[in-house]
């Protein structure tokens, strides 16, 4: 009112500057004529950061005041959750850590039981696909010989990615000649009837959907899998996969398979990128199952030998590991063996995303294995 007072109700004191709460509901002294009450405080020049700390008005921390705005000194854009850094040394985030802490639980198995592992081969039986089964087919002795060598207990299905309904997910070839057993009894019998099987040949559907006719071959065929073994897909495919469902619900379906979904990987052979070859497509949902399950993704125009050796050693590793549901923060990781903390003798192997026990520290058949770790939200 011009008169020199603040107007502030404080009679003891009316022109000394300072703003006292008179408790009209109004926000008092921020100059804001225009809305008085609106819990928005406007600098008024004073040099206080208006923030409502009447302790420390001009200390440059801002307080949240309630009003809803982030508190961050950006006027333009009071409430919209972007933090402007205020020069005062805090990050001014609220981000304290954006993870979440994960606990699996495992079970020590006994040595006969360890190296567990089923494996279905998914291949494309499309008309551009004979090169490719050749190669797979030649250079299979690479990849079945570190299984065979180190005694891993294995199962194999085929199947091919034609979709319609008198091939999907149907078995290829003789299951029975497909196995660690039957390798041992007569491995030239096995080997021979693997290489002429996984050549499906090339009169299959020309809309390749190998991910719809993985899961028909898993659902029509549960029997034949075991429930307690680990679970490698190799999806081989010039194009990409046609259905209509999406790579995530493929993922979440795989999810359900087992009592750790980290039991189950997806490795793809495919087109990751586009040359001259008109009847070739990336095939990306491929890939990011694959990535979704920590499973290879190699180039279907790789040279096999290397594909497969490399893929080879990863399941065998993968089967006598303890695999993770979840990408841990590795500076993270605890392990437990009976509730007991583990501070040596196990290492954790990021290519397969699994916890290793060195060998004369691995769990015994009835331990019970706990891993503790966090994880990017």
């Amino acid at each position: 009112n011009g008169d020199g007072d603040d107007d502030d109700g404080d009679s003891n004191n009316p022109d000394d500057g300072q703003v006292v709460d008179n408790g009209d509901g109004d926000d008092d002294g921020d100059g804001d004529s225009n809305n008085p009450d609106d819990g928005q405080v406007v600098d008024n020049g004073d040099g206080d950061d208006d923030d409502g700390d009447s302790n420390n008005p001009d200390d440059g921390q801002v307080v949240d005041n309630g009003d809803g705005d982030d508190d961050d000194d950006d006027s333009n854009n009071p409430d919209d959750g972007q933090v402007v850094d205020n020069g005062d040394g805090d990050d001014d985030d609220d981000d304290s850590q954006n993870t979440i802490t994960i606990t699996e639980n495992f079970a020590g198995k006994s040595e006969q039981e360890s190296g567990k592992v089923d494996i279905l081969w998914v291949v494309d039986n499309s008309g551009s696909m004979e090169n490719e089964q050749a190669a797979l087919s030649y250079n299979f002795d690479i990849f079945i010989n570190q299984f065979i060598d180190q005694d891993i207990d294995f199962q194999m299905g085929i199947t091919t990615t034609d979709p319609r309904r008198w091939y999907n997910g149907d078995m290829v070839g003789d299951p029975s000649k497909l196995n660690s057993s039957y390798a041992k009894s007569n491995e030239s019998s096995f080997l021979r009837h693997f290489k002429n099987q996984i050549q499906v040949g090339t009169n299959g559907y020309g809309e390749e959907m190998g991910l719809k006719t993985m899961k028909s071959f898993l659902e029509k065929n549960s029997s034949i899998f075991r429930d307690d073994a680990y679970l490698a897909i190799v999806i081989l495919s010039d194009e990409e996969e046609q259905s209509s469902s999406s790579a995530n619900n493929y993922v979440n379906f795989l999810s359900t398979l087992k009592p750790n979904a980290g039991m189950v990987k997806v490795h793809s052979i495919v087109t990751k990128e586009l040359n001259n070859n008109q009847w070739e497509t990336v095939g990306q949902k491929y890939l990011d199952v694959s990535s979704a399950t920590n499973g290879i993704q190699a180039s279907i125009k790789e040279d096999f030998f290397g594909i497969l050796q490399d893929m080879g050693e990863k399941i065998v590793t993968f089967a006598t590991s303890f695999p993770l549901s979840n990408t841990p923060i590795e500076s993270s990781l605890e392990v437990y063996i009976n509730d007991e903390l583990q501070t040596s003798g196990w290492s954790f192997d990021a290519s397969i995303n699994a916890v290793k026990f060195d060998e004369n520290m691995a769990p015994q058949d009835g331990d019970q294995i706990k891993v503790v770790y966090e994880t990017a939200q």
